[in-house]
């Protein structure tokens, strides 16, 4: 969710997330906005306001403190789900990590590696929705993927 007039991302995955705000009752304001991809000028909070790695990170904030927006756009990744495969297409020759949270509880449910070329990583999870993180040296990606 953002926070339109503090110019905010707040996390809405993590179980019990709360957010005040204060607004004067004479004015009415467009204030939030329900995002599943981040806007590509979006600056995003710090590293320090981001989820705990054990939960999904905000979406679409950048880790190790960057403060910037992913862009759900790469140039050598390609990802998505049959049945309850992730299929990861790199078009590079980098090595890179997956970490597959569950898009409900925000909870880590697998880690693995991919390297260039096409990898299957078999989920063996629950039928439902997922975010897909995939990091190399050069990108990143977020997506949400249905597994079925």
């Amino acid at each position: 969710m953002i926070d339109l007039v503090e110019n905010k991302l707040i996390d809405v995955y993590a179980d019990g997330s709360q957010y005040s705000f204060t607004a004067a009752n004479d004015t009415i304001v467009k204030r939030f906005k329900i995002v599943t991809s981040i806007p590509q000028t979006f600056t995003a909070p710090t590293a320090s306001e981001s989820a705990t790695p054990s939960r999904l990170p905000a979406v679409g904030v950048a880790s190790e403190g960057k403060g910037t927006a992913y862009i759900n756009e790469t140039k050598e990744i390609e990802v998505y789900s049959t049945q309850k495969t992730i299929v990861i297409k790199n078009r590079g020759t980098e090595h890179g990590k997956l970490s597959l949270y569950n898009a409900n509880s925000g909870v880590l449910v697998k880690n693995a590696n991919f390297e260039g070329g096409t990898t299957n990583i078999e989920t063996n999870q629950l039928a439902g929705a997922y975010v897909v993180y995939v990091v190399t040296q050069n990108e990143e990606l977020s997506k949400t993927v249905i597994l079925r």
